[in-house]
Parts: structure tokens; C-alpha cells; sequence
């Protein structure tokens, strides 16, 4: 079993740390809110198209930008996720009204014609 070396840390720190490697962020109430909710390793996979190298985000970088980035892909998700959805329900309905009509249908009809003989 492997060790995982690393502390855990408080969300300030967790900004600090954001702050050191360029990003323009505030410590503040609203922002902590913000990283608690979305989890701070969650939010760091918005944060690689901002990088310019490892551990360095590019000039101009901000936390509002990165968590624009985040806000319209779960905007994103939830659209998809809803017509995914009605895609399943209809593929569904046809597929069984594909399978009632031909082939339990076939098996009634072929008990009607047995009983009426």
C-alpha cells in the first residue's frame, strides 16, 4: 500500500499557493466559498489551459476566468445530460415498440390462430 506523502490544507493556503504561481486571486470570503464548493483539485483541471508552463499560470490569468471556465461546462453538462436523456427515452419507446409489435405480437397472433382452430 502506498503512502500519500502530501498535508492536507486549508483553503487559504490552497489560494496562497494559486497566487504564488501567478494567478490573479483574492483571499477572500467569497473565493473560499467558491474552491470549498468545487473542491480545489476539481478546479485545478480548469486551471490547465491557463498555464504556461507547470505550476505557472500565463500573464492576464484570473480565478474568475478559471471559474467561468467551470461554471459553463457544468451549464454545459446540464444541457447535454438533459437531451441524452430524451435521446434514451425515445430509443427506448421505439425499441419496444419495435419488440411488443413484432415479436410478442407474432407470438399472440400465433395463439390466436392456435385457439381458433
Amino acid at each position: 500500500m502506498t503512502r500519500y506523502s502530501r498535508i492536507a490544507t486549508k483553503t487559504t493556503k490552497q489560494i496562497d499557493t494559486l497566487y504564488e504561481r501567478g494567478l490573479d486571486i483574492t483571499n477572500d470570503v467569497d473565493t473560499q466559498h467558491k474552491i470549498r464548493n468545487i473542491g480545489y483539485f476539481k478546479l485545478k483541471g480548469y486551471c490547465d489551459p491557463f498555464f504556461d508552463r507547470k505550476d505557472h499560470f500565463k500573464a492576464g490569468s484570473s480565478f474568475y476566468k478559471i471559474y467561468d471556465s467551470y461554471i459553463f461546462d457544468q451549464e454545459l453538462h446540464k444541457v447535454l445530460f438533459s437531451l441524452f436523456l430524451r435521446v434514451e427515452t425515445q430509443l427506448k419507446s421505439q425499441l419496444g415498440g419495435f419488440f411488443i409489435g413484432d415479436i410478442i405480437g407474432v407470438y399472440v397472433l400465433n395463439k390466436l390462430s392456435i385457439n381458433t382452430r
